[in-house]
Order: structure tokens, then sequence, then C-alpha cells
């Protein structure tokens, strides 16, 4: 696997690591994403904020990040 989310990344620095992110947090209940001072947030904290476990949202998102990576690879 490509990059490996952890709970102590900032939102802003998930965000970039792979288009989907934004609708993956938002579908997981973090419709905080859009906001300017989410991005310096950590995934724990976030989450904490929403009442989210840190480590459920962290392994779903990287699930999906293997998932996207075997599927793109599939591709090549």
């Amino acid at each position: 696997m490509g990059k490996r989310i952890t709970k102590d990344m900032l939102i802003g620095d998930i965000l970039q690591v792979n288009e989907n992110m934004a609708g993956l947090l938002m579908a997981s209940g973090m419709h905080c994403v859009t906001c300017g001072a989410a991005a310096m947030e950590t995934l724990e904290e976030a989450a904490m904020v929403h009442g989210i476990e840190a480590d459920v949202i962290e392994a779903r998102i990287n699930a999906f990040l293997e998932a996207w990576e075997a599927e793109e690879a599939a591709k090549a």
C-alpha cells in the first residue's frame, strides 16, 4: 500500500492523499472537511469532536485506499 493514513495526521494532509478523501470523511460523519479550521486538526481530534472512533475511521480510510490502489493497479 502506498500512503498509510494515521490518526495523528492533519485533515488537510489527508485530503491531499486522494481525491476521494473529502467524500469518504463526509460519509463517515465529518462534514467539517471544508472548514478552514479542520485542515489544522488531526484525524483523531476531528473524530473526537464528531463522536466517531478514530481507530474506526482510520481503518475505513486505509481499507478504501488499499482497494482503490488495487483497482488502479489492475487498470495498468
